[in-house]
């Protein structure tokens, strides 16, 4: 036992150096004191090359063409480099026998060696990027120069966790810019007040207030239906909801935030007035002439209708977690606020409202408020005193012209129609929108509206998909999207690219189960397949896919939220097939066509879970048999809620192991397999007591009070796991079992035994729900890939970045830092970091590039992964 624990500690050494560990091969870079020299020993090829000082390498044979046909070496030279490299010594000798990867005879010469050292990552270019794009809307503003700030969300798995980003177009629909996430170039100076982690060597990124929804403002989260302002001297604010201690997004105390137009923080902090102290929604807010008076109305409040037994009445405890309609009641107030953080005061006294939705104000200062269940729009003197009624149906919204004084409403339920009106109520146009129903976003969330009157013809913007009407008098235009579908009949914008899987030999790189993109022509394909459901942009709680290392994919379908009654009426959101059971595992060629396991015993040849629980991830190797992460059935003596392990079929479908890597919790995933056999999992722990990797202990605290992050929890411990490599023979994660003290959650202890060593710091990688810790969802697979020579590129979205680690567990390098979709390369608007991401997801890798899902920026950013010396020799 002594002699596994030195082992585990020199593994855990090598495997954990930090990111400001000094470079290994000197301030001059890698370079060679021998150069590569190449020469026939008998029937094998002997490769010789030193190295001036510790540098990572890599040894490719290629053939006529350029393709890698054997991965020979690659790892970090030194005292514990991966097989077949020396340890201890910077000068190597390698042996070519000749053969492929796959132990075949070489064909296609004549053929060359490449040797590179020092991995350098670059930027190379953007896939399925689409500035423009824009996800759910959720709240409109104009600035005074016809700016439109448009506040949607993207990068959910399911409803309520749902990233928010302001996106600014031009007066005619045109992208301007990103200012939420706020942008990589302002100064820490113009961020004060926002909680920054610092990275050192100079280098911070945005803290991550709300994890599950990925907020680095305090309250922007998912951010409720609304209408923001902009103030004339670039001022913009909205009302956040500062959400409870669950990671979803849920009912918490409503208070104006505000920030300035270019992403900076105005003196005095973001967060202001609140507004109310316990709602699941957002206000309307409309600015008073001299934009000193903010008025607000339209919140609603849980009405602890099914409140849970045991609790204390909070929001956050009913059943409904504060985030349905059904549960909730209109406040019947309109608020008056300042800029300061003063608490909203009534406007008037008794306003005889019955559900106020929507406020606006006029040049003179009188207030109009759109009841819903009223049927008019109330107007006010600036004192609260009443100013008459306009009657009109179902008013959603209403807007006022400053200059004319028109009033603009968004009308009705099912269906909605822009009507034009006068002061005292005359209607003078009308426009039916393509908008509204209960099979979109509407009634859940209310529609949103804002009116640009800066110039002629104003123009009515409508949410969501984003519409402009331009008002021409006594008619409005037609209704026109002001983002348009791809031309090109690809996706035009990816999306929030959940998860990433490269078939290498064909040059195929699929997308979020939805699309294939050709890396070589650069072209879309949209994939189809009889009997599986395709859901484009789908999170792994209903899809997701792997190519094997034998060509094939493999997509595991279905619904963990499906019943048995569910299944069989199609009345499931997921729609499983008839007769399955949960979740299962299908398997498809390049084709496309289905290819059955023979074995499996279950409709159309798909291996079935055994238990009603979505799979975890899954991968095959070069002889096409398949690893499977399940809940397991049934579940061991003492496993936690949900416990996972790793199953291992064979070509056919048949079971060849069960609990290949056992697991007593819920917290591993994405799985991948080497050309040895090896097994590489992402795994919610980490090693000894540590509840944060190398870097971050420190600067965040280690449990879950932190007074910086909403509701004083910290979700960093909760975010990151590790990387772990076991054997072909597999393992145990499980306390009691003898192996490597680790821990999960909030410092839950657990043991591994059985793996070769283990690389803490990747994320997210959740542990969330674990005895005692937070109740959340980890629907989200982490998008580990491992490359030919086993080495493991993977995903750290808290800080931004990707890592490389080699197979005997050594990190090569970090690449990537923050940067919002303004960050698109050397050649754009904000050209530093190079390699920007905000929160990469998922990762796919071959010989020549990575290839990163780059989530809240939607897009793909194409890594190519050159040396910073590399020498090519023939082979003689």
């Amino acid at each position: 036992m002594r002699a596994v624990a030195i082992g585990w500690s020199l593994l855990l050494v090598a495997g954990c150096r930090s990111a400001s560990d000094p470079p290994r091969a000197g301030p001059a870079g890698p370079a060679f004191a021998s150069k590569p020299a190449v020469t026939r020993d008998g029937g094998a090829v002997r490769i010789a090359f030193a190295a001036t000082g510790e540098t990572d390498v890599a040894v490719f044979v290629e053939d006529a063409k350029g393709h890698v046909l054997r991965h020979l070496a690659a790892g970090v030279l030194g005292r514990n480099p991966p097989a077949p490299l020396v340890a201890g010594s910077l000068k190597q000798s390698l042996v070519w026998d000749g053969k492929d990867d796959l132990g075949r005879p070489a064909e296609g010469g004549p053929f060359r060696v490449r040797v590179g050292l020092g991995l350098r990552p670059a930027f190379e270019s953007l896939i399925g990027f689409r500035p423009e794009a824009l996800g759910g809307v959720r709240g409109l503003a104009t600035g005074p120069g016809g700016e439109l700030y448009v506040f949607h969300c993207y990068g959910s798995a399911h409803p309520h966790d749902g990233t928010t980003v302001c996106t600014v177009l031009g007066r005619d629909g045109k992208y301007l810019k990103t200012i939420l996430p706020y942008p990589a170039n302002l100064p820490e100076a113009k961020l004060k007040g926002l909680k920054r982690v610092d990275l050192g060597n100079g280098i911070k990124v945005p803290f991550i207030y709300q994890f599950e929804t990925r907020s680095m403002i305090p309250g922007l989260g998912d951010l409720p239906s609304q209408r923001p302002v902009v103030t004339r001297d670039g001022r913009l604010a909205f009302v956040g909801v500062q959400e409870g201690p669950q990671p979803f997004a849920q009912a918490g105390e409503a208070r104006l935030t505000v920030v300035h137009t270019d992403g900076s923080v105005p003196e005095g902090g973001v967060l202001r007035a609140p507004i109310a102290p316990l709602t699941d929604s957002a206000a309307s807010l409309a600015l008073s002439p001299d934009e000193k008076t903010i008025y607000a109305t339209g919140v609603r409040a849980c009405t602890h209708q099914a409140v849970k037994p045991g609790s204390k009445g909070a929001c956050g405890d009913c059943e409904h977690s504060g985030n349905t309609w059904e549960h909730t009641a209109p406040d019947r107030m309109v608020y008056r606020l300042g800029w300061g953080d003063a608490p909203a005061e009534s406007f008037g006294r008794d306003l005889g409202l019955k559900e106020p939705v929507s406020v606006a104000t006029d040049q003179a200062g009188k207030v109009y408020v759109a009841d819903l269940a009223d049927d008019r729009i109330a107007v006010f003197k600036p004192d609260g005193a009443p100013a008459g009624s306009i009657k009109v149906s179902r008013p959603q919204r209403v807007e006022v012209h400053r200059k004319t004084g028109a009033v603009y409403v968004l009308s009705g339920d099912k269906g909605l129609a822009l009507v034009k009106l006068t002061a005292d109520g005359r209607e003078v146009a009308r426009a039916e929108l393509p908008l509204g129903g209960k099979g979109g976003f509407f009634p859940i969330r209310r529609p949103v509206m804002a009116l640009d009157d800066s110039a002629e013809p104003a123009v009515l913007w409508v949410g969501g998909p984003l519409l402009r009407v331009e008002d021409r008098g006594e008619s409005f235009g037609e209704p026109v999207r002001a983002v348009p579908d791809a031309a090109d009949g690809g996706p035009g914008s990816i999306g929030p690219v959940m998860d990433l899987s490269l078939d290498r030999e064909r040059g195929l790189l699929y997308v979020s189960h939805g699309w294939r993109y050709h890396t070589a022509a650069g072209t879309w394909e949209k994939l189809t397949a009889p009997g599986i459901p395709m859901w484009p942009g789908s999170s792994p709680s209903s899809a997701n896919g792997t190519v094997g290392l034998d060509g094939n994919y493999y997509v595991c379908v279905g619904n963990y939220y499906a019943t048995p009654e569910s299944i069989r009426d199609r009345s499931s959101t997921m729609a499983n097939p008839p007769g399955s059971k949960g979740c299962y595992l299908c398997r498809q060629g390049p084709d496309l066509k289905l290819r059955p396991f023979p074995a499996s015993g279950e409709q159309e040849g798909r291996l079935r879970a055994p238990a009603m629980d979505f799979g975890c991830g899954q991968t095959a190797d070069a002889r096409g048999n398949v690893y499977v992460i399940w809940k397991k059935a049934p579940a061991d003596p003492g496993d936690g809620a949900r416990a996972h392990a790793l199953y291992l079929y064979g070509p056919d479908g048949q079971l060849k192991k069960a609990k290949l890597v056992d697991a007593e919790f819920a917290h591993i995933r994405s799985v991948r397999v080497d050309r040895a056999g090896n097994i590489y999992l992402a795994v919610g722990l980490r090693p000894g007591r540590d509840q944060l990797p190398p870097g971050l202990a420190g600067a965040l605290p280690e449990g879950p009070e932190d007074r910086d992050a909403v509701n004083g929890v910290n979700g960093y411990p909760l975010l990151y796991g590790s990387i772990v490599k076991f054997g072909p023979a597999g393992g145990v994660i499980r306390k009691g079992s003898g192996g490597l003290p680790c821990n999960y959650g909030y410092g839950v202890a657990t043991e591994v035994k059985g793996a070769q060593w283990l690389f803490p710091g990747a994320s997210t990688v959740a542990s969330w729900k674990a005895p005692g810790n937070i109740m959340a969802c980890y629907c989200e697979l982490p998008g580990l890939d491992v490359d030919g020579f086993g080495r493991s590129f993977f995903c750290d979205a808290g800080r931004f970045r990707v890592g490389v680690i080699d197979t005997a567990g050594n990190r090569i390098c970090w690449f990537g830092g923050y940067g919002n979709q303004d960050s698109a390369g050397p050649a754009s608007a904000i050209p530093a970091p190079e390699l920007a991401f905000c929160w990469p997801q998922a990762v796919a890798v071959d010989d020549a590039a990575a290839y990163v899902g780059d989530r809240l920026n939607r897009r793909i950013v194409r890594v190519k992964l050159g040396y910073a010396v590399e020498q090519s020799l023939a082979v003689p």
